[in-house]
């Protein structure tokens, strides 16, 4: 049986969603996140032979990394989506068989991905995204969750994993009036456990 073919976002803009094998954890340890993200830094610029940057080949714009999921709200750039997900995905794969000395697939299935198509369904997906480890009960407060991208809009992140375009988002919306969608509770209908 063929795959359905992917939906094709008119502006570029996917929410990808990526998820362990028969739900197992894909981070461990502290470590495992911080390779995840170097990779997802490493995904982002284009360099020539001479280590020049040449163009983009995406652009982040949040990220939640659970200890069983992943979610990111990314846009292409000189890449696919399908193209930024595997060098990813790939290189986290090498990365955490080789450490935990094990083989075969981390991820279920091929991943998910979504068209974001306009500015009501971006802005609910960065409340949604955020919100993630608040809504497993894994942190209370969005902001004590290091594993996402909401503290690189609070200025709380190290530079060494800061991955995501907050500028051009908070160009388009106001920290404060951003701060205030990501801090008030979503619909419980809104978290598929099937993700």
């Amino acid at each position: 049986m063929s795959r359905t073919p992917r939906v094709i976002s008119a502006t570029g803009i996917y929410h990808v969603m990526m998820r362990g094998i028969n739900h197992q954890i894909i981070f461990r340890d502290d470590q495992d996140y911080r390779f995840f993200l170097s990779f997802m830094k490493r995904s982002l610029m284009r360099v020539d032979s001479y280590n020049n940057s040449i163009g983009s080949n995406c652009t982040y714009y949040a990220y939640c990394l659970m200890p069983n999921h992943i979610h990111l709200l990314v846009k292409e750039g000189l890449d696919t989506i399908g193209i930024v997900v595997k060098k990813i995905a790939s290189s986290f794969v090498y990365y955490y068989n080789h450490k935990y000395q094990r083989d075969g697939h981390l991820f279920k299935e091929r991943y998910r991905s979504g068209p974001v198509n306009d500015m009501a369904y971006f802005t609910m997906l960065l409340r949604y995204i955020h919100r993630n480890s608040v809504e497993a009960h894994l942190v209370k407060d969005v902001t004590d969750y290091p594993y996402s991208s909401w503290r690189e809009y609070c200025g709380k992140a190290k530079s060494d994993l800061m991955v995501c375009n907050t500028a051009s988002v908070l160009r388009r919306i106001p920290f404060k009036e951003l701060e205030e969608m990501v801090n008030a509770s979503l619909p419980t209908d809104l978290f598929d456990s099937n993700v």
